[in-house]
């Protein structure tokens, strides 16, 4: 009888260690996919700070010459583009989120042009507000008198505010590259988790207005 019960207590022990040997790999596969996933939005970052305007052209709404050319105009002209631009592509939003002071992921669409303007030294001149509540930004702009209305004309640099659900609050913010022949061309993060370019007509009812800053 004893042995019996030895021998009893020793299989249940083996079914406990198996699965303390399953747990201790599943728990060794989730760390190598949560530093694979670091190492790869670091290498899209590194990326985003690098590419150049002509080698991102495959992601543009616009492959032409032409948009080439207004592009680098945009370029020229404005501080704001100038910083945005060479982020196109960049996933993740990691470094725009950091400068906001999140260290979890979030909507980064404000903190993209938060960061814009603060490498160009607008947030710490008072040109701008950091922040990373789109309505924030909108009213701020406002009350600053710094703000043209929906259907007007944009100048690059200006920050573009979007409402897509129609309810008169501002939900997303962008970057105006440039105006031509009524469409309005600009830089946007966290488009599906990416900074890309975009462009709408003037006219689209989706669009707010145009915050301005004194670049």
């Amino acid at each position: 009888m004893k042995s019996k019960t030895s021998k009893r207590r020793y299989k249940i022990s083996y079914k406990r260690f198996a699965i303390f040997v399953a747990c201790i790999i599943l728990l060794c596969a989730l760390i190598v996919f949560a530093v694979s996933n670091f190492l790869n939005d670091g290498n899209a970052g590194a990326a985003g700070k690098s590419i150049s305007v002509t080698k991102e052209m495959s992601t543009m709404i616009d492959t032409s010459a032409a948009h080439e050319q207004r592009l680098q105009q945009a370029i020229k002209a404005s501080p704001m583009v100038r910083k945005a631009v060479p982020n196109i592509g960049y996933k993740g939003g990691k470094k725009f989120l950091k400068y906001c002071g999140y260290s979890y992921h979030a909507d980064w669409c404000a903190c993209f042009v938060s960061w814009c303007a603060g490498k160009n030294g607008y947030i710490s001149s008072g040109k701008m507000e950091k922040f990373a509540y789109v309505p924030y930004g909108y009213y701020w702009f406002k009350d600053e008198k710094r703000f043209k209305k929906a259907g007007s004309k944009p100048s690059p640099g200006n920050l573009i505010f979007f409402d897509w659900d129609g309810d008169g609050t501002p939900n997303h913010v962008g970057i105006v590259e440039y105006y031509y022949k009524g469409q309005v061309y600009t830089v946007e993060g966290n488009r599906n988790n990416v900074c890309t370019e975009k462009h709408y007509p003037v006219g689209s009812k989706k669009i707010l207005g145009y915050g301005t800053i004194k670049e």
